[in-house]
């Protein structure tokens, strides 16, 4: 899942010519309570978990610096913090304790740490707490793509099948075909 798979967007049926600014996503609180309570069916925790993570930290850093193009507000940012937690929970993904449920919460404790003056900090901060997060997600994923790849079979496997015993058929490499 990306980022964007957790928001409803408006029905172009029903969009009125000139009233682009009016769009605005709305976030899909059912998903993110469904997370928060359990696997999802149809919905994979790691797919679910590689969204949530990066929309999390994506809003995060938007909050922590600029504050432009965000999507999330205060409540709903608590609620997808619930959802990836429990969704890493599931994955055996840790997240680290974090200081704060929300923006308001964030902005504190970057402040009493310190973090107040430049946005450095406050990204840098974020990505000692998302890095591994992200990392082991993706570790996660290789390995699920891994397991679903076909290995070629070995010339001596080859060499097995009924329609192949002959002493013709190389049964190691190097050894030349018979013609």
């Amino acid at each position: 899942m990306r980022p964007s798979d957790f928001f409803d967007y408006p029905d172009f049926d029903d969009f009125t010519p000139g009233r682009w600014d009016d769009i605005e996503p709305e976030l899909r609180t059912d998903l993110l309570e469904e997370l928060r309570q359990g696997a999802v069916k149809g919905v994979k925790d790691l797919d679910a978990a590689l969204g949530l993570a990066q929309l999390v930290h994506e809003e995060l850093e938007k909050y922590g610096t600029s504050g432009e193009d965000m999507r999330l507000d205060d409540e709903d940012i608590g609620l997808a913090l619930k959802a990836l937690k429990a969704t890493l929970r599931r994955l055996s993904v840790p997240l680290p304790d974090l200081p704060f449920r929300n923006f308001k919460g964030f902005k504190t404790y970057w402040i009493s740490a310190g973090m107040s003056g430049s946005w450095a900090p406050r990204r840098k901060y974020l990505e000692r707490v998302f890095g591994p997060v992200h990392e082991r997600l993706e570790e996660l994923e290789e390995q699920q793509f891994s397991s679903r790849l076909a290995y070629p079979i070995s010339l001596s496997r080859i060499a097995e099948l009924p329609h192949c015993r002959s002493s013709k058929f190389p049964t190691s490499p190097g050894t030349p075909m018979v013609g």
